[in-house]
């Protein structure tokens, strides 16, 4: 069994779909009931799965880090951001592809249905990335270590491509998360990101504010949480 528990709730559910659940318990009965619907579900297809890479920052210019065994993260973000870091920790998250099977199953006679499943999955990813986010920043705690903002791939000065090819890299053993040619993660609910540790503080910000769908993003809501 996963000691990752993912808090699954029908608020998230529907933020992931972009919806605002006040205005939906007022004003939609039917959609409400399709979110509960997904809610119940969704539980059973949601198999968590965290990897975590604690690596210590070996040397570093003005556009890379190098890391212990021989990898490297680079970029502007990444060299700026995290120049006091004294350690990265890299981190993938996934929820499985059961529940994205039972999604595409469902869509071309239950569209309804399969979205709110869809919104399901993206809402478990996020939580599940806050959690490991929590339980990093829990052990950098215990050993007085600051701890940076999440850096996802994609951000402003970190590209998807670049980013997504060197998190990947960190990793030796066979993961059940793979990185397609178009640098897409399959299962498609899954998540990469890095965090920096170090002795002095990090530089405050949001992710969301260095993503570059910051203005367009549905999940806006959800992150904030």
């Amino acid at each position: 069994m996963s000691q990752w528990h993912i808090p699954l709730d029908i608020d998230s559910i529907l933020q992931a779909q972009g919806a605002d659940p006040q205005s939906i318990r007022m004003q939609s009965p039917r959609l409400l009931h399709i979110a509960e619907q997904a809610l119940m579900e969704a539980k059973p297809l949601l198999h968590p799965q965290v990897y975590l890479k604690r690596l210590k920052v070996l040397d570093q210019d003005a556009q890379e880090l190098f890391l212990h065994d021989g990898g490297m993260l680079t970029g502007p973000l990444i060299a700026e951001r995290l120049s006091s870091a004294t350690e990265i920790v890299a981190v993938l998250c996934t929820i499985g592809p059961e529940l994205e099977k039972r999604s595409t199953e469902l869509m071309p006679m239950h569209t309804m249905r399969a979205l709110a499943l869809d919104g399901a999955g993206s809402a478990a990813v996020e939580i599940l990335c806050n959690a490991a986010c929590s339980s990093v920043e829990k052990q950098a705690r215990s050993e007085q270590l600051h701890i940076s903002m999440p850096f996802f791939p994609g951000m402003h000065g970190w590209p998807i491509e670049v980013g997504q090819d060197q998190l990947f890299n960190l990793w030796d053993e066979p993961l059940d998360i793979m990185l397609t040619p178009s640098y897409m993660m399959v299962p498609r609910k899954s998540l990469s990101m890095v965090v920096g540790l170090g002795k002095r503080p990090f530089q405050s910000g949001s992710s969301c504010n260095l993503c570059s769908s910051s203005q367009t993003c549905r999940y806006r809501d959800l992150h904030a949480q």
